[in-house]
């Protein structure tokens, strides 16, 4: 699996979005969750970072507090997902069919 973009998010700071293991909501805030275990917070919310990685099939919303990129799903539960940095974030009960069919397919 591969994505190539930056994410552009407030005006002086871009992301590599290879480098982002997930990215999780605080109120108006998300704060980014990269590979090498740095966390950024950014002013931006997460619904508009969503639609800034709109064409990335890589990045998944798991749950209404976090947006996940695939490449670094390590394992997934019932009601939970696994990404590197042994991190688990939350899958809504509404969106695991959706998860399961995207990772599968892109796994394959």
């Amino acid at each position: 699996m591969k994505n190539e973009e930056l994410l552009h998010v407030g005006s002086r700071k871009s992301f590599d979005t290879q480098e982002i293991v997930m990215l999780e909501a605080q109120e108006n805030y998300t704060k980014i969750h990269l590979v090498s275990g740095k966390i950024f917070m950014s002013s931006t919310t997460l619904g508009k970072i969503e639609l800034r990685l709109k064409g990335n099939p890589y990045f998944f919303r798991t749950h209404r507090t976090f947006l996940v990129n695939l490449n670094y799903v390590t394992a997934y539960k019932e009601k939970s997902i696994e990404v590197e940095n042994n991190r688990n974030v939350t899958l809504s009960r509404r969106r695991k069919e959706r998860f399961q069919s995207i990772f599968k397919s892109l796994n394959s």
